[in-house]
């Protein structure tokens, strides 16, 4: 005759989301989707409990970038910028 311990229902779930907090482990992961799905994923990470987080270039890392890529222009004066402005 197997004598067994009766646990409460509620310890044993606390012990098991302990133990599966524990091994749980966590991956980044880098998506390009259109902005319409946008939303749709939100909806979807919020159900699932991840968390979601939108890394957005700053205006100097912009304008870094445009100096790398060559989209600066230089004007001698003022009117050579109204010339280059208005074409």
């Amino acid at each position: 005759m197997a004598i067994s311990r009766k646990v409460p229902i509620f310890a044993a779930n606390f012990q098991m989301l302990r133990y599966m907090q524990a091994i749980q482990t966590t991956e980044n992961v880098q998506l390009t989707l259109p902005n319409a799905d946008l939303s749709f994923l939100r909806t979807i990470s919020k159900k699932m409990g991840w968390s979601l987080k939108r890394q957005r270039k700053s205006g100097i890392e912009k304008g870094l970038e445009d100096v790398r890529k060559g989209n600066v222009f230089h004007a001698k004066n003022s009117e050579d910028l109204i010339k280059q402005i208005l074409g």
